[in-house]
């Protein structure tokens, strides 16, 4: 059976009307993924201001580096003090990353090498401070090549209520 010019065109048209339902379809889920997505993230937030007043300073370290394993980077700044926030941390060049140790520190080993101490510096009511040695891959090479690292986080509370959040980090043996 021959296609007449007319059936040919009545085909195209009924291809083009139903890539244009296809493309509609998927752009409406596209969307509502895309908010259902934000709604998590919202609520992931929320979920994290709220418990986190009960944090204990080991887990809040322990958060920070879950959120940078998880390219996570607004929960990620949610563990760093008002000081810290605008330090870059490129979160999506980080293929994995994952703590080794972590070591409750006290006594002359917390003094900045600086000389100064992270309490008076940055007018702390409570500092705690952790060394932490974690292993981390990048996806490309930036100013820190993968590797294993050793960093000292001092967390800190502004007062007796105040929730802990990492206030500086360094390398010890520097």
């Amino acid at each position: 059976m021959r296609m007449t010019l007319r059936d040919k065109k009545t085909l195209l048209i009924v291809l083009l009307i139903a890539v244009v339902a296809i493309i509609g379809i998927v752009t409406t889920i596209v969307i509502c993924n895309s908010k259902k997505k934000e709604g998590h993230m919202k609520k992931s937030i929320e979920n994290y201001i709220k418990d986190s007043a009960m944090l204990t300073p080991e887990e809040v370290v322990l958060n920070h580096f879950k959120f940078r394993n998880e390219r996570n980077i607004d929960l990620l700044r949610l563990t760093l003090a008002e000081n810290q926030r605008k330090v870059i941390i490129d979160v999506k060049n980080i293929k994995r990353v994952e703590i080794n140790s972590i070591e409750n520190i006290t006594g002359d080993e917390t003094k900045l090498k600086s000389g100064g101490e992270i309490k008076e510096n940055f007018n702390a009511y409570e500092v705690e401070y952790f060394d932490v040695e974690y292993e981390i891959s990048y996806k490309k090479v930036t100013y820190q090549s993968s590797g294993v690292y050793l960093w000292r986080f001092a967390v800190a509370r502004e007062s007796k209520d105040a929730k802990w959040l990492i206030c500086s980090w360094w390398d010890p043996r520097v």
